[in-house]
């Protein structure tokens, strides 16, 4: 469907986060008329936002940053959207990360990464995690115009 991602974006951080919300930092185009499926990308950008979230309670920052960021937008072949953290980064090898199981958190199973690659490889995308300059990670979801 059709639908308005700034909007969709700010409801799901919310949605996600509730009063917590403004410590996420939200740059993009607004509006922006996208046409994918909002329960796939739900079930993708759910996932990083809870891992970037995660991983931020990990490192106490005092800068007066922002310790997630969200960014959006489109280039003429697709549309994406990145979460960049200021946690303590990305945890050894990342070969199997989005593989089912596969978790560096003692008390989870393992699931939320698999979950939002099936969404966006069910979508047509793709999903990445990669370093982020400075620390941190980067969680990029792509997928056609």
């Amino acid at each position: 469907s059709r639908f308005d991602l700034a909007a969709f974006i700010a409801g799901l951080i919310y949605d996600e986060l509730g009063a917590d919300s403004r410590d996420v930092s939200r740059h993009g185009p607004s509006p922006l008329e996208v046409t994918a499926d909002p329960r796939l990308l739900t079930l993708a950008l759910s996932n990083g936002l809870r891992n970037a979230i995660d991983a931020v309670a990990l490192v106490k920052k005092e800068d007066g940053r922002h310790p997630v960021v969200v960014t959006w937008g489109q280039t003429d072949v697709d549309v994406w959207i990145s979460i960049i953290d200021a946690g303590p980064g990305l945890p050894g090898a990342l070969d199997r990360i989005f593989e089912i199981g596969q978790t560096s958190k003692p008390e989870h199973r393992g699931f939320g990464l698999a979950v939002a690659r099936q969404a966006m490889e069910t979508l047509g995308g793709t999903v990445t995690l990669s370093a982020a300059q400075g620390g941190g990670a980067c969680f990029e979801l792509r997928w056609e115009r």
